[in-house]
């Protein structure tokens, strides 16, 4: 495959082959950065072609939780494909974008990620560079950037259009129910009880109607537990729990303990929402089988919602503990 055709399929393989071929990471990384030196030096020298090699780059130092250098590797990448010439084609920006957003968040960096977020959504909302269902999954993920950032006006317009998009579409029930469970949240933290009343009984009807897996349990647990209905949410929460033992899907487990520990912390419940992060750090350290990079996101997400609250010597002591996790220094 040539290099210039499809710059992304092509360093796809190119970093598929290490899989396949079980190549040592220290290998890998050598000969990703051989490529790169050897593309530099070429007469066809391609910025998007050079983007995606150190996309990928990034991604392989990303995996061993070397932070800083990933960062600077994503940065370059989306620096390139600024840079390049003679395309039309956005949809490459869009995917780069996209990616160094969800690496931002996953080192605490919410607010530029936030703005990553918003630009990717922009280009792909104008130049038609990606398909509905993709732009509604975009939606979600800034309208939670925006949850953590306290502008629950933004995150509430981002799941309120994600929501009308998915929707239309079929067989997308339990990311509706996770829209509709994440809005209802919102909209009790902003004082709109009413609409908050009725974005929930939408929950639990669509709950009832497509079966009681455990991610919709979890979702119609979330927002009720923001309405402060706990005494409600506690079954459903156990009822959850149950299913989730049969069907082993600790990961699921993990995401809600998450999504709970937010909420907590904007209703300035830290001792809870503290509790929550632990409990989705254990639960998706059983899932994976060791420690995880995209753990780290959890404490990022509370440390940063406790310096928010001028609590600062606790948000060290919740850095301390990322720190530990991700092999760095505190920030």
């Amino acid at each position: 495959m040539n290099k210039t055709e499809d710059p992304r399929e092509y360093w796809k393989v190119f970093f598929d082959s290490f899989e396949t071929a079980q190549t040592p990471v220290r290998e890998r990384e050598d000969r990703l950065k051989e490529a790169i030196s050897d593309l530099e030096q070429s007469v066809e020298r391609r910025s998007d072609v050079l983007a995606y090699a150190s996309l990928c780059l990034g991604e392989l130092l990303r995996d061993q939780q070397r932070y800083e250098e990933a960062g600077q590797h994503y940065e370059r990448a989306q620096h390139l494909i600024e840079s390049r010439e003679g395309s039309n084609d956005l949809s490459d920006y869009f995917h780069i974008l996209e990616i160094r957003a969800d690496f931002l968040c996953e080192t605490g960096d919410f607010a530029r990620a936030l703005g990553l977020r918003r630009k990717a959504l922009d280009i792909a909302e104008q130049e038609g560079v990606r398909p509905i269902e993709d732009i509604a999954m975009s939606r979600l993920s800034l309208a939670g950037i925006a949850m953590v950032l306290k502008d629950f006006a933004e995150a509430a317009r981002s799941y309120e259009k994600a929501i009308e998009t998915l929707e239309r579409l079929p067989d997308r029930e339990s990311f509706v129910l996770t829209g509709y469970s994440c809005l209802a949240a919102i909209y009790y933290l902003m004082g709109r009880f009413e609409e908050s009343e009725v974005v929930t009984s939408r929950a639990i009807a669509l709950a009832d109607a497509t079966g009681p897996g455990e991610s919709r349990l979890n979702m119609l647990a979330l927002a009720m537990c923001a309405q402060g209905r706990y005494d409600e949410a506690r079954p459903i929460c156990q009822s959850a729990r149950q299913v989730g033992d049969e069907t082993e899907s600790h990961n699921d487990a993990a995401a809600f303990f998450s999504q709970l520990a937010d909420v907590y912390c904007n209703q300035r419940r830290f001792d809870e929402a503290e509790a929550l992060c632990k409990e989705a750090f254990f639960q998706r350290e059983e899932a994976l089988g060791s420690p995880n990079p995209s753990l780290a996101s959890r404490l990022a997400t509370y440390s940063f919602l406790l310096l928010q609250e001028g609590r600062e010597r606790e948000a060290c002591r919740i850095q301390r503990r990322l720190a530990s996790i991700t092999g760095g220094s505190e920030k």
